[in-house]
């Protein structure tokens, strides 16, 4: 893990503690977050292993979450406005058991940009469908295990 990776862990560990319990309890990983992308890995452990040996459906879609809605949340606090940021919908395909630590994989910032963009130059709500990729690395290679289509939703808050 580089060192951005670490601190963009630990702060989202940190705001998961404050804010989403359940999400510290998953202690997900940032392993790459920048404005084009994100992989968050969430590690296959006893909290996240239902009784079959697989990853619970619910740490699953957490990870999914996580990559879009951290690149927005950065994009959100670098241009230094505030903004509601929520999903709407959550669309799951699942194409094999996930028996290993899971990398989820969003590679559509630029898109998520335009939306932030929108948004706040608007004022208005703005949705965008985007997708995530997950992953089994050590199992599975660049083999998709699940398929996420989120709907993000972004307003911006108060006064500019």
């Amino acid at each position: 893990m580089s060192r951005s990776g670490l601190l963009d862990t630990l702060g989202l560990w940190a705001y998961s503690v404050a804010r989403f319990p359940l999400l510290a309890v998953l202690r997900p990983r940032v392993e790459q977050l920048d404005f084009d992308s994100s992989r968050i890995r969430v590690v296959m452990g006893h909290m996240t292993r239902n009784h079959l040996g697989t990853m619970y459906f619910g740490a699953l879609c957490m990870g999914a979450e996580l990559g879009p809605g951290m690149m927005a949340m950065r994009i959100i606090r670098e241009q230094g406005d505030k903004a509601s940021l929520i999903f709407k919908d959550f669309h799951a395909r699942f194409l094999r058991r996930v028996e290993g630590d899971a990398l989820f994989t969003c590679t559509e910032g630029k898109e998520i940009r335009q939306m932030v963009d929108e948004a706040m130059a608007t004022g208005q709500r703005v949705e965008r469908t985007v997708k995530v990729v997950a992953t089994v690395p050590s199992l599975s290679g660049e083999e998709p295990v699940a398929e996420f289509a989120l709907t993000l939703s972004v307003k911006r808050r108060g006064e500019r």
